[in-house]
């Protein structure tokens, strides 16, 4: 059997120390129980309250308040993925994020309860592609929280109407 060398005995050592780093890296899971972290987020806020939440495929979105603001949190394989915070009297009801490569999500939300409002339409348009169009019946809704989930070629537009 052929002697290996110091120099040999070291760079083996060495690699076999950044595959098990790499591995520990990559096999370490941020996942949360959404539920968990919303209540810890939220923990010093007494005024907090879920209001709505709302599943599509992996996506998860609770959307909140308290006396004066909106909450929006997003989790994606049970990992957080962001969020946002709005004003009630803010007329911003979309938010778009792009996911990957892949996709777009869009979420639809608010606030429905001064406005009253009986419906939206959402238009999303993009390049070389026909238009998709979503429909959506909120006449009994407080609040709003749609989540859709599109490929990154509709990132053209983002029209919301209310009626």
């Amino acid at each position: 059997m052929k002697k290996r060398s110091k120099v040999e005995i070291i760079l083996i050592d060495i690699l076999s120390v950044l595959i098990i780093t790499s591995a520990l890296y990559y096999l370490k899971d941020d996942r949360v129980k959404p539920e968990d972290f919303i209540q810890d987020k939220y923990r010093i806020n007494c005024e907090y309250r879920v209001v709505q939440q709302e599943k599509n495929d992996n996506y998860l979105a609770y959307l909140g308040r308290d006396n004066e603001n909106i909450y929006l949190d997003i989790f994606e394989d049970d990992k957080f993925f962001g969020g946002t915070k709005i004003l009630p009297k803010n007329n911003q009801k979309i938010a778009l994020y792009q996911t990957s490569q892949y996709v777009n999500l869009i979420i639809v939300y608010g606030d429905n309860t001064q406005m009253r409002c009986s419906s939206y339409t959402l238009k999303v348009t993009g390049n070389d592609i026909e238009p998709r169009i979503f429909k959506q019946n909120i006449n009994n809704n407080d609040y709003i929280l749609d989540i859709y989930i599109l490929d990154t070629k509709y990132n053209e537009s983002f029209d919301l109407y209310f009626k």
